[in-house]
């Protein structure tokens, strides 16, 4: 990372648009490959690097899609400010679901680390 806060961020600024337009330019949003993998590991710092082996990560991939999917569809892109306190509710919960799939067994990315949501 950059010395100078402000050089690191710029730099997080710059990694961010490239993540979204990498999403915007899939076919299907919620589908995930080893790529969308490197640029979450972009915003994990130090030396964060994805391991785990290609014959066990398309399996463990699967997880998280269903789970972002299940979000795209029930939420239909809707602003954050559109939700009501019920769905903000529900959207919490899910993303917190998602983030626990980091720490269970069948859905556990070598590399990924444990993911929380900060509050």
């Amino acid at each position: 990372m950059a010395r100078k806060p402000e050089t690191t961020w710029e730099m997080l600024n710059e990694a961010m648009s490239h993540f979204q337009e990498h999403i915007r330019n899939k076919k299907l949003a919620w589908e995930l490959s080893l790529v969308d993998l490197l640029h979450v590991s972009n915003f994990k710092g130090g030396n964060a690097s994805i391991t785990e082996p290609m014959a066990t990560l398309p399996a463990k991939l699967k997880y998280y899609e269903i789970a972002l999917r299940d979000i795209e569809t029930t939420f239909k892109k809707k602003p954050l400010n559109n939700l009501t306190e019920e769905e903000l509710t529900q959207l919490t919960g899910r993303c917190t679901d998602f983030l626990a799939l980091t720490t269970k067994p069948k859905s556990k990315i070598r590399g990924l680390g444990r993911l929380t949501l900060q509050r």
